[in-house]
């Protein structure tokens, strides 16, 4: 269980910009504690300490930070988008992690980061995203040394999704339509089947290792303003573009107008009114052969 924040709950009319959707990711990702914990355990068991880590698509900074912190190597975390990279230096700054440097890159471009040259390749949630998955992970075989490890956690469910598309609805007046059969999983939980993730790592030359088996977590967040904000993460850019192309030209008003009673509907809110959502994940694991 995770944290909860504290703070206004009669707020009314959130700022939905770049900068609060970096933060809303800054603030709900400190509960992310316990994945970064079971993601060093498995890590633990097959390497020794790294010399350098190399975190790709950290948003605000994890698990990048923790790591770094837990074996006190040099350590780049990384994200595509500028805002998440600044939140990610303010908390590196903030933890007093000299150690630790922040960039931006592209986990399907790593081409600034030399061949050979990181012990360990880690991710949040990042590959799942990827738009060339082969890709990715062909460059994050590349720049690990022989015998490098690479390990990330991945989505296996998550309540945030179809809390997100009820949303959605309730935004433009239309129900989602159901995917087709067939259909792949939605993106966030593109990985979410060992044997996917298995077949793109061994063609792109791992060795696959024995990860962590499925874990569940919840977020438990007493502010108001985060958990809104928090929800929409799913849906952010989809909002935003609505109501720049003005087809719904107040769109961000009827997303956090619907909220509170979609999140009772849902069993979101306790009695106290905290909001609490939980999800499913897993730790993926391989190596470089040596």
């Amino acid at each position: 269980m995770l944290t909860a924040l504290e703070g206004k709950q009669d707020v009314e009319f959130f700022k939905f910009d770049a900068a609060a959707k970096a933060d809303a990711f800054r603030k709900v990702f400190d509960g992310g504690l316990p994945m970064w914990e079971k993601l060093a355990e498995v890590l633990d068991k097959h390497m020794s300490k790294p010399a350098k880590i190399l975190s790709v698509g950290d948003g605000p900074g994890e698990p990048g930070c923790f790591l770094a912190q837990r074996y006190g190597c040099p350590t780049i975390t990384s994200d595509s988008v500028v805002p998440m990279v600044e939140a990610a230096k303010k908390r590196a700054e903030a933890k007093g992690l000299g150690n630790v440097e922040c960039v931006v890159l592209d986990m399907q471009d790593l081409s600034s980061i030399d061949s050979a040259s990181v012990d360990l390749v880690s991710s949040a949630h990042a590959y799942p995203f990827a738009a060339d998955k082969p890709k990715a992970f062909a460059e994050a075989l590349r720049v690990l040394k022989p015998g490098g490890v690479f390990g990330a956690v991945v989505w296996v469910s998550f309540e945030l999704l179809p809390f997100a598309g009820a949303q959605m609805a309730a935004v433009t007046g239309e129900a989602p339509a159901p995917p087709p059969a067939g259909a792949p999983p939605p993106v966030p939980m593109s990985l979410r089947d060992p044997a996917e993730s298995e077949k793109l790592l061994k063609e792109a030359g791992f060795e696959v290792l024995a990860g962590a088996e499925e874990q569940v977590i919840s977020f438990d967040l007493a502010d108001r303003e985060v958990a809104v904000k928090y929800c929409a993460l799913p849906i952010w850019d989809k909002l935003s573009e609505l109501e720049a192309s003005g087809k719904v030209p107040d769109a961000w008003k009827k997303y956090e107008a619907a909220w509170p009673e979609t999140a009772k509907a849902k069993g979101h809110l306790k009695e106290d009114g905290t909001f609490s959502i939980s999800g499913v994940y897993r730790v993926i694991l391989a190596k470089k052969p040596a």
